[in-house]
């Protein structure tokens, strides 16, 4: 969710069709993609984020929740203030993308989402 955002939910989110490297595991019901992508060249959709929601396993241990996210960016300096610019390891050209106010507002939403689900308060 996003209340800064007119529909209410994450709106824009800045990810890439070789991000799509985590996946729902097939005997892990308590798991499912929560942010999807499209890329748009194909049209064909990619996991962005997995969540995992608490359990018991078969032995008895009880299992927090967790998300696995597609791509550390979400998390990087450059996603919260472009102006400080790129990480040192970046070598591809600057992009303006994170300059777009609806871009910062999902970032800061998606971040919020996490920290309040895995604590167990959404």
């Amino acid at each position: 969710m996003n209340p800064d955002a007119p529909a209410g939910r994450i709106e824009y989110f800045l990810a890439h069709p070789h991000e799509g490297a985590v996946r729902t595991p097939a005997d892990q019901d308590h798991a499912r993609a929560i942010a999807v992508g499209h890329s748009l060249t194909t049209g064909a959709p990619f996991h962005l984020v997995i969540a995992f929601g608490a359990y018991v396993s078969g032995s008895g241990e009880d299992n927090g929740r967790a998300i696995a996210d597609s791509s550390f960016h979400h998390f990087a300096d450059y996603n919260w203030d472009p102006r400080r610019g790129a990480p040192t390891f970046v070598t591809e050209p600057v992009a303006h993308e994170m300059s777009e106010p609806r871009a910062q507002s999902g970032i800061r939403a998606f971040v919020s989402n996490a920290v309040f689900w895995l604590a167990g308060r959404l």
